[in-house]
């Protein structure tokens, strides 16, 4: 994004005779934190987890500064927290020497309504610009949505807060807002298929490094959604899936289908989608892929499909487990 003024006479002529002059104003970058996310590995109701948090600062956190975490109520953390590096992302520097301390957050009346997660360089200062860290918790043990649309400061029923303190507990850069995640009961049955090396090379299955691969994952619900959702399939970090994923996603039975060259075209034990069980979309974002699905999958049938991957980790991944949401039910990792 640029952060400037632009003025240029005759920006519309086709010649560069026409176009004489231009002019960049470069303006102060407004003192707010941007492109805050949350991300999660679970978000089965009562699990132990790790969260991701990834934001940008616009002023560096001095010594003794703080960035300032507040999470919705239910979430528990050490009191004595410590900061995990996201996969992929740099870790904070190792002269900054971080705390992490959390505590409750109290309604006027004492009632717990969240927790406030304080990260203190103790030595140098944290340069501004983007930070990434993860942090273990445990989900809530009741579950809730989080649906968008909402008139709240994130668009959403459950939102996160970060902002950035200096030394003398002044605000350096003004607070950001995400939404959190939904807590959903456990799924009954979740799993990537384990084949024989026949059943492999019939569907295309390729764990090698690097390598695009075909996997088949299979999911049973314990209760029938009310309306179209999303399925939600995760997986470690360093899996990519293509942004639009829908040409290699394979719900059906038959040649080519779930099961490609299989004798038989399909296994035992396994259930076929309802014809009414369309997916009418899929997308991706690194190893995340969301497919929106019509009302239809029954409760208590277990599920399957085949869904491309553009390509393999380099390197093992560190944890190496998916998981799978659906309506209001998700896998644990």
């Amino acid at each position: 994004m640029l952060s400037a003024f632009l003025l240029q006479f005759g920006w519309d002529a086709k010649q560069l005779a026409e176009r004489p002059l231009a002019f960049v104003l470069p303006v102060p970058q407004v003192q707010t934190i941007v492109n805050f996310e949350v991300g999660y590995l679970s978000n089965v109701a009562g699990l132990q987890q790790r969260i991701t948090l990834e934001f940008e600062t616009s002023t560096e956190v001095p010594k003794g500064g703080q960035l300032r975490l507040e999470v919705p109520q239910g979430f528990a953390f050490k009191e004595m927290c410590t900061i995990l590096q996201v996969p992929g992302r740099p870790a904070f520097p190792a002269s900054a020497d971080m705390a992490c301390m959390a505590t409750q957050i109290l309604a006027p009346g004492g009632t717990p309504i969240g927790t406030r997660i304080s990260l203190q360089p103790r030595g140098s200062s944290l340069a501004a610009g983007k930070k990434a860290l993860a942090l273990d918790t445990r989900n809530p043990v009741a579950a809730s949505t989080n649906r968008g649309g909402r008139n709240t400061v994130c668009g959403s029923e459950l939102c996160w807060k970060v902002e950035a303190l200096d030394e003398k507990g002044v605000r350096s850069d003004a607070e950001a807002f995400a939404p959190g995640l939904p807590v959903n009961v456990r799924m009954p049955q979740a799993k990537l298929l384990d084949l024989s090396y026949s059943q492999r090379l019939a569907t295309g299955r390729n764990d090698r490094p690097g390598r695009p691969n075909k996997l088949i994952f299979a999911f049973a619900l314990a209760q029938r959604p009310t309306s179209a959702t999303s399925l939600v399939l995760a997986g470690p970090y360093g899996f990519t899936f293509q942004e639009d994923c829908l040409p290699g996603l394979y719900t059906s039975s038959g040649r080519g289908g779930v099961f490609g060259d299989i004798p038989g075209f399909w296994l035992p034990g396994y259930d076929e989608w309802e014809t009414s069980a369309k997916v009418r979309s899929c997308v991706s974002s690194g190893s995340r892929a969301t497919m929106h699905v019509e009302l239809g999958l029954r409760a208590g049938k277990l599920y399957v499909f085949r869904i491309e991957l553009a390509s393999n980790p380099l390197e093992l991944p560190t944890p190496n487990t998916w998981t799978i949401e659906y309506g209001a039910e998700s896998s644990p990792r």
